[in-house]
């Protein structure tokens, strides 16, 4: 099998030492003997001048012997931040079978080793997607990136009633959100539909007759879909909404996973589950229960905060692809943010908003 790159790297590193070693050998040899074992040749004495000669190109010698290897050990340096930074991009891509045919090709042209052939057996499901820790990527709404098991978002909040019993009516007036927010004609994302794709309006028996029922992608699925209760309430539950974009890669968040959310503003910190999804690349949206936890202004049609000064810190796969009862999301959210570093965390990592000293729990 023909030697690797490592492989070579390392035997050269290994010579050049052994070249280091002689070289200062010999400058020390013509130092303290140059002159005797001349003299003892010639019968004469050397000159202060040959004297200086011989020990400068001796000295010369060993600093560009010195010189290259130090070159060298550079060189390979380089060279290992490179494959590590190949190995990064490769195992980043959302594909897997991309994520392999990318390995092969660094291994194919020598910019990485696989001697063992381990890259070229294993399958495409078993190479690991790994997304670098501390990009800070930029949506509409504010940014988002990955520290540590946490998937942080730094954003405004806009207000969502979806999911309330009170969020939509065919009198806006008498609801707590427009309805041309809930969609249109045969095409209604924030309600339940018929067969027909019209709206279906709430009984007597409902929490809030006549209004229509509002959905949120979160559902209890023991209950019907005409259930209202079947959804996560916007006016009881503090929620916050993932884009659409999002929720198809492994380490980001997904519905029924569980969150903390500060306002860099207030002071104030709640503890949330993802309960919906919205457009594809805009952050920064949660239930009326979440803008009144944080002290934001709660009206779905004018309320929110522009201000990017709202920190989500959702944790993927804490959640059980379910809505929880209040208790058990603030239970199970604290005892994650508090595993996660906290407060603490926001404060001291680099990229994140400077926080105030003290903040207000959820009542």
């Amino acid at each position: 099998m023909p030697e690797s790159l490592d492989d070579r790297a390392r035997k050269l590193e290994i010579a050049l030492l052994e070249l280091r070693v002689e070289a200062e050998r010999m400058r020390q040899d013509a130092a303290h003997h140059t002159a005797s074992n001349l003299a003892a040749q010639t019968g004469r004495e050397l000159s202060p001048l040959l004297l200086t000669l011989a020990g400068a190109i001796v000295t010369g010698i060993f600093a560009i012997l010195n010189s290259f290897f130090q070159a060298q050990q550079s060189h390979q340096i380089e060279m290992d931040k490179l494959r590590s930074t190949l190995i990064q991009k490769a195992v980043s891509a959302d594909d897997p079978e991309e994520r392999k045919k990318t390995l092969l090709f660094f291994v194919e042209t020598g910019l990485i080793s696989d001697q063992d052939g381990k890259i070229q057996s294993l399958k495409s499901s078993q190479i690991p997607q790994v997304v670098p820790s501390g990009e800070v990527i930029r949506m509409d709404g504010g940014t988002y990136e990955h520290i540590g098991e946490a998937f942080v978002m730094r954003c405004g909040l806009r207000i969502s009633a979806d999911g309330s019993p009170r969020a939509y009516h065919h009198d806006s007036k008498l609801a707590l959100d427009f309805l041309q927010n809930a969609g249109r004609e045969k095409k209604w994302w924030a309600l339940v539909t018929d067969s027909k794709g019209e709206p279906v309006v709430q009984g007597k028996n409902d929490p809030a007759p006549g209004y229509y029922i509002s959905k949120t992608a979160l559902e209890d699925r023991t209950k019907l879909p005409t259930d209202p209760h079947r959804y996560v309430d916007s006016s009881t539950i503090p929620y916050v909404v993932v884009p659409s974009g999002m929720v198809a890669q492994k380490e980001n968040p997904h519905l029924g996973d569980l969150a903390a959310v500060y306002n860099n503003k207030t002071g104030r910190l709640a503890y949330a589950i993802v309960a919906d999804i919205g457009p594809k690349s805009k952050i920064g949206e949660g239930s009326i229960a979440l803008a009144e936890q944080l002290g934001v202004p709660s009206d779905p049609r004018n309320g929110g905060l522009e201000e990017e000064v709202i920190i989500m810190v959702v944790f993927p796969g804490s959640g059980n692809g379910s809505p929880q009862p209040l208790s058990e999301i603030q239970a199970g959210a604290s005892r994650r943010f508090e595993k996660w570093g906290g407060l603490t965390r926001l404060k001291v990592e680099p990229s994140a908003t400077t926080v105030t000293e003290d903040a207000v729990q959820p009542e």
